[in-house]
């Protein structure tokens, strides 16, 4: 590859790559656009091929190339030939700006201990990264001459960011944590696990018996259709506001540790330990609900001088008891 100042003298035209979108869904059937453009120079009659390749052998079979459709298409040149590994290929520019859409193969996901597996059947996210090699009659420019994409199944299986994710799961049972950033997190049907961690989200359980997380952060928490749990890992994650919860369905868990030891794990916390009401009235009290507000506290010396912690926004008017509240270790 030229450096920038060898590029400034070079006779031969020289091209730039890029790419969009660059996360590929197989369910949502994503598409990608690869951009060819000239950027200097000219393009002799009869057009450039030109390479573009991963480095991994069969690695375009991720992608439908040929009828029938969904199939790639091509504009301002035309499709040569596959490299001899099916790493990439070549392509023939004809046009100052060319593209070269690409369909991701719906893979059937056989595992790698099956005989017929190869990576295309690759379970999970997959890396790509797509060189557009050296020409002995053109020239890449050395700031856009790769593109990398990611490939997977599912959404779930994209790994998310520190920053705002909006996620969403399947039909399965997903486990999804957003990390850090204002996520939004959508379990779909199934039995999902769904965790905010930090930051200020929105979990949705969807339909199923999901667990919901929020972390730290003021989280908003719907479990919808099914019997939920919605987990508080310690009093200090501030207040999450839990939609929908249902006496009948769902249930509120603690960690043990979390709260101080003061419990039995794998239980209710006990009938002396909640009370409905503004306050508490006895020393033992530890989760008070307030019905006419629908605020939930966590008292750590019931009528002493600590403050209470509210943790949680219910609806008003439940007919809460010690039994919607779960002790886990």
């Amino acid at each position: 590859m030229l450096t920038a100042d060898q590029l400034v003298t070079s006779s031969n035209p020289i091209f730039s790559i890029e790419a969009t979108p660059t996360t590929l869904i197989e369910d949502e059937g994503t598409i990608t656009t690869f951009t060819i453009r000239l950027i200097s120079g000219s393009i002799p009659s009869g057009g450039v091929d030109i390479t573009i390749g991963s480095g991994v052998a069969r690695s375009l079979g991720q992608f439908d190339i040929l009828p029938p459709a969904p199939n790639a298409i091509f504009t301002g040149g035309r499709f040569v030939r596959g490299l001899t590994d099916n790493s990439g290929f070549v392509f023939k520019v004809e046009q100052n700006i060319a593209t070269i859409s690409l369909p991701i193969y719906d893979d059937p996901d056989l595992p790698p201990s099956d005989p017929n597996y190869t990576i295309n059947d690759d379970i999970g996210l997959v890396n790509l990264t797509f060189t557009l090699a050296d020409g002995t009659n053109y020239d890449v420019s050395p700031s856009a001459n790769s593109v990398t994409l990611r490939l997977a199944d599912t959404r779930t299986q994209l790994p998310p960011t520190s920053g705002d994710d909006s996620l969403v799961g399947t039909s399965g049972n997903d486990t999804i944590n957003g990390k850090a950033g204002n996520d939004t997190i959508d379990g779909s049907s199934g039995k999902d696990y769904l965790i905010g961690s930090s930051g200020k989200d929105y979990l949705i359980g969807g339909s199923g018996n999901d667990r919901l997380v929020g972390g730290s952060g003021n989280d908003t928490l719907t479990g919808g259709i099914g019997a939920d749990r919605f987990t508080f890992n310690n009093p200090n994650e501030k207040t999450d506001i839990i939609t929908d919860f249902s006496v009948v369905d769902d249930t509120i868990a603690i960690s043990n540790a979390g709260f101080g030891n003061q419990f039995v794990s794998n239980s209710s916390i006990g009938a002396s330990r909640f009370f409905i009401g503004s306050a508490a009235t006895t020393a033992n009290q530890r989760f008070i609900y307030n019905s006419t507000k629908g605020f939930l506290f966590y008292d750590s010396d019931g009528i002493g001088a600590a403050d209470p912690i509210k943790i949680a926004t219910l609806s008003t008017g439940l007919a809460m008891t010690h039994n919607d509240i779960f002790v886990i270790a």
